[in-house]
């Protein structure tokens, strides 16, 4: 559960300057307004959103800045054994100068040959440059700018802002962001925007100085009121007070914004500090993204969170975002991307379909990613998921556009599509492509070679019971998650962990997700579901792991549903498993119809290849099965999160507005 946004006391309200029916909170670093619903929309519950965020961006903001120090580090070396070949071809050439000109005088003084004009380099002299024991140079013993790292500085778009509270965020905890472009379309949202980055950015007072008084919080909750002094609070109100009187100075009609102040909001709250690294903008967001396709006006960092789905935005996202940067995007339509009621609304949105199962949550991230993906590979350009989330009632998922033609080639083969049976829920992949490396050309060179997909290797109805199966897709069936970002993401949450509420959330769900298994297992399935095929009791979890890890297969847990198992054996390995099981606790079958799915579940036969690779039911414990079941310490934490609220969900859209032409 997310931990209610912390309330400023009625004093401090009234000294930032609300009004009696306003109400101001706190989330991490930044403090805002509570907008009514028509300003702006904001959802307290996705505060788990915004931590992960800040964590994501701070985790890519180390990463990108790592790879371009190597690369730095890489020419300046080329630049320093460069010079080091020039200063030797230096040292040479003076030194046949200065035998030449010896030469020339024994000749002179002998009187063998002309005269020499040449007057020789005298040892000593310098012309301020010199080189050191590294032979890098200097001049007058000052390294030059060129041969000095400096840190990568990056630009976000958040291009829905609404009240700006996650823009305010990134400026305070991430470093090395060199401005947050806040932009919405309405014009209500905008001036919500403006005095909240007010609020955190004042003018009269330091960026750096500046924050506004904290109550006590355990385990995210309001533990009690911080004690304020009459000083603190004598010096908020003297900082809003000057930086007021600044403002009407420079306001050409300072009675009506007194007059205006004292109705409604004083002028302090639209003075924002000239040193913030925030700019506000009013502007449709996919003209916005369009507008910054050029290579100099490029983002390193777009977030996509809309109301609803951000299929509309993806086109302009993938193009307006440099080489290598962030693309963070969220999708609340769930019952889209997850549910079948609406299969010709999914395909329209993200260009594919789902079906009724139960890992349709990860159906929807592969949608999404598949919408991603053909997205950038238009222009060239190839997307690697760093993390990809199902969360609560929405999606959320970070990748990193990179320009690439070899790996859009390679694209194919990363889509496909899923048929799974309405029975059972055993399911099949079809990429549409293959490729693989051939070196057996003439000249040894190792190339790709793509060739279609095979065909279907499953037939008309499912070989476990019997029933036909529905198609999904087309979706990407590649990595969700890479390994390496994942524990960077839980290093910095902790190694700060009073900067993130929602830690123990994060260090649940992303720890699972960086022992969530790969391409190798696609899907999950739970115990339970799975019995309710057979109608038998569900067996406990250890000796199901036990089993598998026994058998020599991989299995892990799945971030999407509680109760869930990845694993690389196939179904029919699965299902012969739970035979076994059956057998020990025996099913009545005078209530199965012979024509039923369960009832071919339960007298299926195995074939002599099947029978050969079959799990054994061993209750011995695996010494990792606790490890799979439990988590590791990486991911111990609040896995999965039950439903906090009644009536919980994404909430009502604000009401978009522009202000009259």
């Amino acid at each position: 559960m997310a931990p209610t946004p912390i309330p400023l006391p009625r004093h401090i309200c009234d000294a930032l300057g609300l009004s009696q029916n306003e109400v101001a909170f706190r989330e991490g670093s930044a403090t805002i307004v509570l907008p009514t619903k028509e300003a702006a929309f904001l959802n307290p519950v996705q505060e788990f959103n915004r931590d992960l965020s800040v964590a994501a961006l701070r985790a890519w903001g180390q990463i990108r800045n790592e790879e371009k120090r190597k690369r730095f580090e890489a020419g300046l070396a080329k630049r320093i054994e460069k010079k080091k070949a020039q200063a030797l071809r230096k040292r040479q050439a003076k030194s046949n100068g200065d035998h030449n000109d010896t030469e020339a005088k024994r000749r002179k003084v002998e009187g063998e040959g002309e005269s020499a004009s040449a007057v020789p380099v005298q040892e000593g002299e310098s012309s301020g440059t010199t080189e050191n024991a590294e032979g890098s140079t200097t001049v007058n013993g000052t390294t030059p700018y060129s041969e000095v790292y400096r840190d990568f500085k990056f630009t976000v778009l958040e291009a829905l802002s609404a009240t700006g509270l996650r823009s305010i965020r990134y400026a305070r905890e991430v470093p090395n962001i060199r401005q947050v472009m806040a932009n919405d379309l309405s014009t209500t949202a905008v001036e919500a925007m403006k005095r909240n980055v007010a609020l955190n950015f004042p003018a009269g007072k330091p960026i750096e100085k500046w924050q506004p008084p904290l109550l006590e919080m355990e385990d995210g909750k309001v533990k009690k009121p911080q004690k304020i002094d009459e000083d603190t609070i004598a010096e908020i109100e003297n900082g809003i007070s000057a930086s007021a009187k600044a403002v009407e100075s420079m306001t050409e009609s300072a009675s009506s914004s007194k007059a205006e102040a004292n109705t409604t909001t004083p002028a302090a709250s639209t003075s924002i500090h000239q040193d913030c690294n925030i700019r506000i903008n009013e502007a449709d967001a996919i003209s916005l993204m369009y507008a910054h396709r050029d290579d100099k006006h490029k983002f390193d960092v777009v977030d996509l969170d809309p109301y609803g789905s951000a299929a509309i935005f993806l086109d302009g996202a993938v193009q307006c975002i440099a080489d290598g940067g962030l693309l963070c995007v969220t999708c609340t339509d769930s019952a889209v991307l997850a549910g079948t009621s609406h299969p010709e609304k999914c395909f329209s949105a993200y260009g594919g379909v789902t079906t009724k199962t139960e890992y349709s949550h990860e159906f929807a991230l592969r949608l999404v990613l598949h919408a991603i993906a053909t997205s950038a590979a238009r222009y060239g350009r190839h997307i690697e998921p760093l993390l990809s989330l199902s969360i609560d009632f929405y999606v959320r998922v970070f990748v990193r556009v990179q320009t690439r033609p070899v790996e859009v080639k390679r694209l194919a083969s990363k889509m496909g599509a899923v048929f799974t049976c309405t029975g059972c829920q055993s399911h099949s992949a079809l990429p549409f492509g293959r490729h693989h490396e051939n070196n057996e050309t003439r000249s040894g060179q190792i190339l790709d070679k793509f060739q279609p997909g095979a065909g279907p290797t499953i037939g008309s109805a499912c070989d476990q019971c019997g029933s036909r199966y529905h198609t999904a897709g087309p979706m990407w069936l590649g990595q969700l998650h890479d390994k390496n970002f994942c524990q960077e993401v839980l290093s910095i949450v902790r190694g700060e962990p009073e900067k993130f509420a929602t830690r123990a959330r994060i260090n649940g769900m992303v720890g699972t997700a960086s022992e969530e298994l790969g391409t190798e297992a696609l899907f999950f399935f739970t115990p339970s579901r799975l019995s309710s095929f057979f109608r038998c009791s569900s067996p406990p979890m250890l000796p199901i792991v036990s089993a598998l890890l026994h058998a020599g297969f991989q299995v892990s847990r799945s971030h999407c549903q509680p109760g869930s198992l990845k694993t690389t054996a196939t179904r029919a390995q699965i299902y012969a498993l739970w035979r076994e099981w059956i057998k020990r606790n025996p099913v009545k079958m005078e209530g199965i119809s012979t024509t039923s799915p369960a009832y071919r579940l339960l007298t299926r036969q195995e074939t002599e290849a099947e029978a050969s690779t079959a799990i054994q039911w061993n209750l011995e414990e695996h010494p990792g099965a606790k490890d799979v079941i439990d988590g590791s310490e990486s991911s111990k934490g609040t896995r999965y999160q039950a439903n906090p609220l009644p009536n919980w969900g994404p909430g009502t859209a604000a009401r978009t507005t522009k202000a009259a032409k």
